[in-house]
């Protein structure tokens, strides 16, 4: 819930920064086609490499950089008090990483929702909607995931396509958001088909 309540608010900030950057500064759109593209790209590309442990991400070694944390969690505390003072509890720090890894997935999803409409009560509301979600389909999510074999290279491919939407708004190629819709609906519902059939080609196997 803590996870939720600051990528909300988060959110809410880079919104409220970029929705006036792009009325003044069209260019900024461009931008965010271009990194768009570069992560789509490298979604793609790192698709099957081995992650790094939750303990040794960045994330984790930039939060115990500045607090000092304890070796175990005491309940939900966030903070404890010992003998030199605060003390940083491990539920800390996984809420400060939620928090800056949802500043990563803002990164993509913010200038995605843009490149469909650049109202930013809309932006924040879908935002909000898409937030509150995650609460109640986090476990259904986290035992599906593994079953979607294709998911990476489906988020990559959708990310690359917006972004080139984004670099022909203007232009005479320009995509219509009715035509976004569609390819996005087509893109999960390939990738979710194709890796129904993999699964299925698995357990085959498996049972021979």
């Amino acid at each position: 819930m803590l996870g939720i309540v600051g990528a909300l608010v988060l959110r809410a900030i880079m919104i409220s920064v970029g929705a006036p950057l792009i009325a003044k500064f069209h260019i900024v759109l461009y931008v965010f086609g271009f990194f768009l593209i570069w992560t789509g790209y490298k979604m793609w590309k790192q698709h099957g490499e081995e992650d790094e442990s939750f303990s040794d991400s960045v994330a984790v070694r930039l939060v115990k950089r500045f607090l000092r944390v304890s070796d175990d969690y005491h309940g939900n505390k966030l903070v404890i008090r010992d003998s030199i003072g605060l003390l940083a509890t491990p539920m800390l720090v996984v809420v400060m990483v939620i928090a800056m890894t949802d500043i990563m997935f803002a990164l993509d999803s913010i200038p995605a929702i843009f490149a469909v409409t650049q109202e930013p009560y809309l932006v924040l509301a879908a935002n909000v909607f898409a937030l509150l979600g995650l609460r109640s389909l986090y476990f259904v999510l986290g035992g599906m995931l593994n079953k979607f074999a294709y998911l990476h290279h489906t988020l990559a491919f959708m990310l690359c396509f917006i972004g080139t939407k984004m670099l022909l708004i203007d232009t005479p190629f320009a995509i219509p958001t009715p035509v976004s819709l569609g390819v996005i609906v087509v893109s999960l519902t390939v990738g979710i088909l194709a890796s129904i059939w993999k699964q299925k080609q698995i357990d085959k196997a498996l049972t021979h």
